[in-house]
């Protein structure tokens, strides 16, 4: 973490937003380290579930281990028992966020912010793993 932090200090222009640290978006998209490690800590600072979902792999996972989705709204879900199903309707829609959260809210009745929480784990599956 300091070796990076050093990095970004020595590279790029730093501006200070109150608490935030921000970098020229240019810089970042140019270096696939520092991208590697802002999605690293990204993870990092996310809950153990969503860690626990991105670490492996999708097979034999059911879908109350999605981030988002927890035993109520399982018991909804009466076709898609395992999260690769959920994975597959995720694709199938093409990875358009509104679809695939209307889609989520009539099979489980999940409220918005758990409908963002499971599609945001799913985009980042799919950026890691696909």
């Amino acid at each position: 973490m300091k070796a990076y932090s050093a990095l970004i200090c020595q590279h790029a222009t730093v501006r200070k937003l109150g608490e935030r640290t921000v970098l020229p978006g240019s810089y970042l998209a140019s270096n696939p380290r520092f991208r590697r490690f802002f999605r690293d800590l990204a993870i990092m600072s996310s809950s153990k579930k969503y860690r626990q979902f991105l670490a492996g792999p999708i097979t034999g996972k059911q879908v109350k281990e999605l981030p988002g989705i927890g035993k109520v709204a399982a018991k909804r879900m009466i076709f898609h028992k395992s999260a690769d199903r959920v994975l597959g309707m995720f694709l199938r829609v093409e990875r358009n966020e509104s679809e695939f959260c209307r889609w989520l809210m009539s099979e489980s009745g999940l409220n918005s912010k758990n409908q963002k929480k499971c599609y945001d784990a799913l985009k980042e599956y799919c950026d890691l793993h696909l």
